[in-house]
């Protein structure tokens, strides 16, 4: 999906009202999901919380930094530094959200 979304070129009109807004929820959301479900994957898979964490949000840093490469070169589109940490910012919100789930369903199934 994200890499889908980088690779249009025009996302309509420059006047677009709020374009400039939609643009870093755009990533926030991508990337909160991405940081989620990989750090679900990983502690479904028995890694420990905290590694599942950390690699999950390193593992989302990467990307996000191949992503803003891989947008330099997409027509019309610019690449970020700002970006970048907006994703790594998205899946920090992703991974609290998934470590807050995690304890209420651990909490739950007592």
């Amino acid at each position: 999906m994200i890499s889908s979304v980088s690779s249009v070129s025009d996302f309509g009109p420059a006047g677009l009202p709020g374009a400039f807004l939609l643009a870093p929820f755009g990533h926030i959301a991508e990337y909160a999901a991405l940081g989620f479900v990989t750090r679900r994957a990983l502690v479904l898979q028995g890694f420990p919380a905290a590694r599942a964490t950390a690699w999950a949000i390193g593992g989302a840093a990467l990307f996000g930094v191949l992503d803003e490469i891989h947008q330099a070169f997409v027509p019309m589109r610019d690449s970020s530094a700002l970006d970048g940490l907006t994703d790594v910012f998205g899946a920090g919100i992703g991974v609290t959200l998934g470590r807050i789930w995690s304890g209420h369903r651990a909490r739950a199934s007592r």
